[in-house]
């Protein structure tokens, strides 16, 4: 039936209204895997204007990972994150989705995959997205060498950050 992807999408969305958050995840992830990267049947575009599978599978991809992140379930929260990144890489908020796979790394206290994470944030939207994020994963990077490497690595971090305000042009005492 071609109405039984949309049932299975509503079924997700429902759940999740309901804060049923272990089945919204199920029939997203459901939904994702079955429909989420193909394209829409036009008989069910007829039927129900404006929905898209691909549209829909971004949508249920991106609540798979901040439905786990907010389960406190952070390295499954990240995995769904970078399946995103991989699947829809030239997407409007692929900066934001990395940002996030970043963070739940760190919840998950997987450092070497938070820094990789952070390292490719910044080498692929660094420099057309948000300065603070790059600090703010440059830091994380320099105070990890200062506290846990040696005074050799820590310095060249901070002269990575000192670097990166050079090279972007910001003021010396500027926010």
């Amino acid at each position: 039936d071609p109405l039984a992807s949309y049932a299975l999408y509503r079924v997700a969305v429902n759940a999740e209204q309901f804060f049923d958050f272990e089945k919204a995840v199920t029939n997203y992830r459901a939904f994702y895997n079955r429909f989420g990267t193909k394209p829409t049947p036009p008989e069910l575009t007829k039927m129900i204007a404006g929905f898209s599978y691909q549209e829909q599978g971004k949508k249920a991809l991106s609540n798979v990972g901040v439905l786990l992140r907010d389960l406190q379930k952070y390295r499954e929260a990240a995995k769904a994150f970078e399946t995103y990144l991989k699947t829809f890489p030239g997407d409007a908020n692929a900066d934001k989705v990395q940002w996030e796979a970043m963070k739940a790394w760190q919840k998950a206290k997987d450092r070497k995959k938070q820094f990789a994470a952070i390292e490719t944030y910044i080498k692929k939207y660094g420099s057309s997205s948000n300065n603070d994020n790059v600090f703010i994963g440059l830091d994380i990077l320099a105070d990890y060498a200062r506290k846990n490497q040696s005074e050799k690595k820590a310095k060249k971090a901070l002269l990575r950050i000192r670097d990166e305000y050079v090279r972007r042009g910001i003021e010396k005492g500027s926010v």
